[in-house]
């Protein structure tokens, strides 16, 4: 009985029959396929790839071209006259089950867990931004999309939440819009520019969106130092590098006009670092890159010891400011390094006194949305060391009243602020409920121990108490000095005048 074979992958269309004997005389029905029949699957499957692609291609340019044709009914801050079916919000779902500790964004969102909070920049304001970035830096949009693509899965492992609300597309146009807009805010533009920016539509858009920049630039910095409100820093670098015109760009542009744009946020950036040390790490996000320019270089950071023998610090503690006065220690403004440094130091005879060396710290109204998201990262990635952690639980440790705050205050290490001294209190002991029970690097342990073994010296007591009492301020030391002064020039005038009479009488 003849039997039939079928060579080849199935297709649609009816193979070639050729019929063939076997060893044993039987008849054998051979089915071929064309050469082409092979390859037809794959090339249908391109087709529907690069249909998918042009139709995404043909929503992301009307979707400028109608940003285009409004740009100029626009009103700043209030935007009016825009088409409701451009671009609904409701597009990219809120996630709003994301709990925000300490303070909701209010300028912008960035990333996909504040997609739903009511801000000043809207997601029509991010593509009018995409068109400007695109003309002026030489970008295709839709090539930062395709490269982006293929980096989608490296993207999403920068986020907690599975985010299976964002379809493939919806997620990589939310990086193209926010890249777009971090980088059109810490740009500067001038080695860029050219005289067409500031005639036409185009340079009366840009001027509108640039006023709105300067207007809100503080509340913009405070948002893209949000935790939760990040994008990887990849995204950012992925759209100089879609540019026709990546010739023009210095090697760390993101990074060193990022700094810049937050060099006015306190705390200050480390005197001593650059962009271009050749220690700097490559940068996760934005808050990342303001945490590193703001740490000391190689302190406060865990050993193995710190990560694998240590127990939690629930009672590693100091005395507070003024009570480490009684162990004669003063307090010193630091001037030079990291503003997040606090060092301690021996001195006088014998050592008896001790010298507790903090930077100038400004303590102002953004101040804990700053410190409560830096020790948040901090807890996140250990990569980054325990800095700001220690800080607050030393500062914590220091600041334990008015009074506290008050000699800090006297000594030029707390700035002159609109802050009063119980809320600086207040700051320092949120932050310690936040890092209770944090394990702490080995710097601190080191610093906490040079102040108790100091504070705990008898020699130091006593003098440190005798001087309280005897010689509270400026004044009464100066009144006791010149008392024991005095009483020493009447001590030898009597020594002096006793000699003189027993000299006299022996002369008799």
């Amino acid at each position: 009985m003849g039997r039939k074979q079928y060579c080849g992958s199935s297709s649609s269309e009816s193979p070639t029959e050729e019929v063939v004997r076997g060893g044993g005389g039987e008849e054998i029905s051979i089915f071929i396929r064309s050469p082409n029949e092979g390859t037809d699957g794959e090339e249908e499957e391109e087709e529907e790839e690069e249909e998918e692609v042009d139709e995404w291609r043909t929503r992301v340019e009307k979707r400028l071209e109608v940003v285009k044709k409004y740009a100029m009914k626009m009103a700043c801050p209030k935007r009016k006259g825009l088409p409701v079916d451009m671009y609904n919000d409701e597009e990219i779902p809120a996630i709003s089950e994301m709990h925000i500790e300490h303070r909701p964004v209010k300028a912008v969102a960035i990333g996909p867990y504040h997609r739903g909070d009511k801000v000043l920049f809207t997601n029509v304001d991010k593509w009018r931004v995409v068109r400007i970035i695109a003309k002026w830096y030489a970008i295709d949009p839709m090539g930062y999309l395709t490269r982006m693509k293929e980096k989608e899965a490296d993207a999403r492992m920068y986020y907690s939440a599975d985010l299976s609300e964002f379809n493939s597309e919806s997620f990589l146009e939310l990086l193209l819009v926010d890249a777009c807009f971090i980088l059109f805010v810490i740009s500067t533009f001038e080695d860029y520019a050219d005289g067409s920016w500031s005639k036409g539509e185009d340079g009366t858009e840009y001027l509108n969106l640039l006023m709105d920049v300067k207007v809100n630039a503080k509340q913009i910095k405070l948002d893209l130092l949000m935790l939760e409100n990040q994008i990887p820093f990849f995204a950012i670098e992925e759209l100089l590098k879609a540019s026709t015109n990546q010739a023009n760009f210095e090697k760390n542009l993101i990074e060193s006009q990022a700094l810049l744009f937050f060099d006015d946020i306190y705390p200050r950036r480390d005197r001593d670092k650059g962009i271009r040390d050749v220690d700097s790490p490559r940068f996760h996000h934005l808050l990342h890159l303001f945490h590193w320019s703001r740490v000391p270089r190689g302190k406060y950071e865990f050993g193995a010891a710190s990560l694998l023998f240590r127990k939690t610090d629930l009672t590693l503690a100091i005395p507070s400011a003024t009570e480490l006065r009684q162990s004669a220690t003063r307090f010193r403004k630091e001037v030079s390094g990291s503003f997040l440094d606090i060092t301690f130091e021996n001195c006088g005879v014998m050592k008896v006194c001790g010298v507790v060396k903090i930077p100038t710290l400004h303590i102002l109204d953004y101040s804990s949305t700053i410190f409560h998201n830096l020790v948040a990262f901090e807890k996140q990635y250990k990569g980054s060391g325990r800095c700001v952690v220690a800080y607050s639980a030393c500062m914590a440790h220091l600041l334990q009243s008015k009074e506290d705050v008050k000699l800090l205050r006297k000594s030029g290490i707390l700035a002159n602020t609109n802050v009063n001294d119980i809320d600086a209190v207040n700051l320092f002991a949120s932050l310690s409920e936040e890092i209770g029970g944090s394990l702490m690097p080995d710097d601190l342990h080191a610093l906490y121990s040079q102040v108790t073994k100091h504070h705990r010296q008898w020699r130091s007591r006593w003098y440190g108490e005798t001087t309280l009492q005897y010689c509270p301020n400026l004044w009464i030391t100066i009144s006791v000095i010149g008392a024991l002064l005095l009483f020493l020039l009447t001590a030898v005038q009597t020594v002096y005048s006793v000699l003189s009479y027993y000299a006299s009488l022996k002369n008799k």
